[in-house]
């Protein structure tokens, strides 16, 4: 099952993060402090090549000005990243909490990245935020199909009546000259009809809408969803870059299994002291109540519609075969401390700490 992450994990991952920005940094102060070689440039002048040391001169200086502002930018994001992991640390001491780890975000995001594990940032309704964008393309999609069977339809109901009374032309009376007019009433009335049909069909369904109610169009693009995509397809089409959106346009309930002692009580002394926090778990430790097809067909503004056992039964299966690993941690700017885990989770520290070793630290800090 893999070594469970705990105090130690995440305190080996904090000081092998700390040597990488020591590294780094190291290499940045040992590269500003050779002098480039000064190559010899040449230049042409009106026509004439010469050997312009003066210009080799400024491009030797422009490359070395160039290391020590790369320097400069490194130590000022390592500079930040330790204000914000100071800050991190005097919020949590407030509410008498001490963090497994403050890492950088960066870091975190690779963590979050080698285990497949889902991040989810609450909102004030205690709901997250969620992506519509496929669910709205399934939407469309029912909407079109039902508009092409309708106008379907009105052209089949146009064409027998019109079929037919050709047919009774020729079953009533024979082919002379003299039936050309009685030919030409029955053409007449046969065009008459069908295209007042087609237009009875499309006052009934006017500038071609639906004729599906909101309701069995949430049903079928909803059962679709749910069809096409197993657990963790749905969580990454809901969630993707497995994070709740920014601007996500659905508000879904999701609940984790009940965590231990240790975690509910610093999840109350977060809440008593006013500190937000994010949940980040892998996809079998994130489950939906009220369950997931019912919240989307309520988002898309329709009443609740009964859940399949069948799906219910291969969702407490999924549960019940894979582990549960809720991770409670809060970010301050580029710095996120870990409050505490429970779980199982299978922690890849070979990986996690290879990918740190390639990792450009400072890329992930942002200057303020």
């Amino acid at each position: 099952m893999g070594t469970q992450p705990n105090v130690k994990e995440f305190a080996r991952v904090e000081k092998i993060t700390d040597q990488r920005f020591d590294d780094l940094i190291n290499s940045l102060k040992e590269k500003a402090a050779r002098q480039p070689a000064q190559e010899v440039v040449f230049s042409t002048i009106h026509g004439i090549t010469v050997r312009d040391d003066e210009r080799a001169a400024r491009e030797a200086s422009d490359i070395q000005q160039g290391r020590q502002r790369e320097l400069s930018g490194a130590e000022q994001k390592l500079k930040l990243f330790g204000e914000d992991s100071s800050a991190l640390h005097r919020r949590l001491k407030a509410a008498d909490i001490h963090p497994l780890a403050v890492l950088p975000r960066t870091v975190w995001d690779l963590i979050r990245e080698k285990h497949g594990l889902f991040e989810f940032n609450f909102n004030p309704d205690n709901t997250v935020s969620a992506d519509a964008r496929d669910i709205d393309e399934l939407c469309t999609k029912t909407l079109e199909a039902d508009r092409k069977r309708a106008a379907l339809k009105s052209t089949i109901i146009a064409w027998c009546i019109f079929l037919s009374c050709a047919s009774l032309r020729f079953l009533l009376l024979p082919f002379n000259r003299e039936s050309v007019i009685v030919d030409t009433m029955l053409i007449t009335f046969g065009l008459i009809t069908a295209g007042f049909i087609t237009m009875l069909n499309a006052w009934n369904d006017p500038n071609g809408e639906s004729r599906l109610s909101a309701l069995e169009m949430a049903k079928i693009s909803v059962d679709k969803f749910m069809a096409d995509k197993d657990h963790r397809g749905r969580l990454l089409s809901l969630f993707p870059g497995r994070r709740t959106p920014t601007d996500g346009k659905l508000s879904l309930n999701v609940q984790f299994p009940n965590p231990p002692a240790r975690v509910a009580e610093k999840i109350l002394r977060l809440r008593k002291f006013g500190i937000e926090y994010s949940v980040t778990a892998e996809p079998a430790a994130v489950d939906f109540v009220p369950p997931l097809e019912d919240q989307l067909v309520s988002a898309i503004e329709k009443k609740v519609i009964a859940i399949a056992e069948e799906e219910r039964r291969l969702a407490a299966e999924m549960l019940s075969r894979f582990p549960n690993d809720p991770i409670i941690h809060i970010e301050q700017g580029s710095a996120v401390a870990i409050i505490d885990q429970y779980g199982d989770l299978p922690f890849e520290m070979a990986a996690v700490e290879e990918a740190i070793s390639k990792t450009d630290l400072f890329a992930g800090i942002a200057m303020k």
